[in-house]
């Protein structure tokens, strides 16, 4: 604790708490795996492979987090990662929440989820908030880039 307190880095790029706009409402999901948050953070400084995205899923019951990078996130990517991250590992969700990118709801995807009755859930246009879940996994990801490398 003592070390975080006096690391320019992690207060720097620490979050800084805001009180919510409206009152909290609970999202109960009665077992882990059964529901995903899934967002893209990008673009990001190239890694080896030209690697510039990372495809992020959040488990909603226990927050466990899957990513990968990318070069690119088509259809294609997002299908085989849910394939082999997700269902291979844990077993078919019931439900997945993510925004409207072309990627997540292009009509393949669509497809795949209701061959394997996964309902996918897309959230409210140009706002973020609806899928808070991804999007404070992104952050939290975010700023663990930003303070291991050391970037403002």
């Amino acid at each position: 604790m003592r070390y975080v307190q006096r690391c320019d880095a992690c207060q720097r790029h620490s979050d800084t708490s805001h009180l919510p706009s409206e009152p909290l409402h609970s999202v109960l999901i009665p077992w882990p795996f059964m529901r995903w948050g899934m967002d893209i953070v990008g673009k990001l400084p190239p890694a080896p492979g030209q690697k510039v995205f990372l495809l992020v899923l959040t488990d909603y019951f226990s927050k466990w987090i899957e990513a990968a990078a990318f070069s690119q996130v088509r259809d294609k990517e997002v299908i085989s990662f849910i394939q082999t991250n997700i269902i291979y590992r844990f077993g078919v969700p019931s439900e997945i929440m993510c925004d409207n990118g072309s990627q997540f709801i292009s009509e393949k995807t669509r497809k795949f989820c209701d061959e394997r009755g996964i309902r996918l859930i897309t959230s409210t246009p140009r706002y973020p908030q609806s899928n808070g879940l991804a999007e404070s996994s992104n952050k939290v990801i975010i700023n663990s880039i930003r303070k291991r490398l050391k970037i403002n």
